[in-house]
């Protein structure tokens, strides 16, 4: 078991990125000039400037594929921390002798690997462009979107095992999609 003070002093040392942007002027640029351009969809649909054109990449070097989204809820580093203090018994053991970064990258994997078997549907938890959040808990991203639909009655259990392990998510109603970070 990871002792919960070394839980805590994970939280302290990564505080919120949107905590920390600010302090990085060139970080802040990108992100506000990213932030300008057209907002994600609401819905789950994509338009076609969002799917990448798999055709047109092969025939063209010069293709643009247009921004990786991301599909699911948002959550800082704290969220997940805190999910695996409170679920680590039912969880794989981790040793606390880990450099802090290596500590919570592998906490986030661990954590994944858990959604996963849980939605039996690969979940995983990724950097998100945003100013309220860290990463997001994703089900889908843009890029393979068109071939790896789940059903909707497959979706809507994979959101209610979500909601259902981290509450918070029910406040932000359905999944939406984000710009990958």
């Amino acid at each position: 078991m990871l002792p919960n003070e070394t839980i805590d002093a994970l939280i302290e040392a990564f505080p919120p990125l949107c905590t920390r942007v600010p302090c990085f002027p060139e970080l802040l640029n990108k992100l506000e000039n990213s932030l300008k351009a057209s907002p994600p969809p609401h819905g789950r649909e994509l338009s076609d400037k969002f799917l990448i054109d798999f055709d047109r990449r092969e025939r063209d070097r010069e293709y643009q594929p247009p921004p990786k989204l991301y599909y699911g809820y948002a959550l800082n580093l704290e969220d997940c921390l805190l999910y695996f203090r409170d679920h680590q018994a039912n969880l794989p053991d981790i040793s606390p002798n880990k450099h802090t970064g290596l500590l919570s990258a592998h906490i986030s994997m661990i954590i994944e690997d858990h959604l996963t078997k849980l939605c039996d549907f690969t979940i995983r938890i990724g950097l998100v462009l945003d100013m309220k959040f860290d990463y997001i808990v994703r089900i889908y991203d843009s890029y393979g979107f068109q071939d790896y639909q789940l059903e909707d009655k497959d979706e809507k259990e994979v959101v209610d095992i979500l909601k259902q392990e981290f509450p918070k998510f029910n406040v932000q109603g359905n999944p939406r999609w984000f710009y990958a970070g």
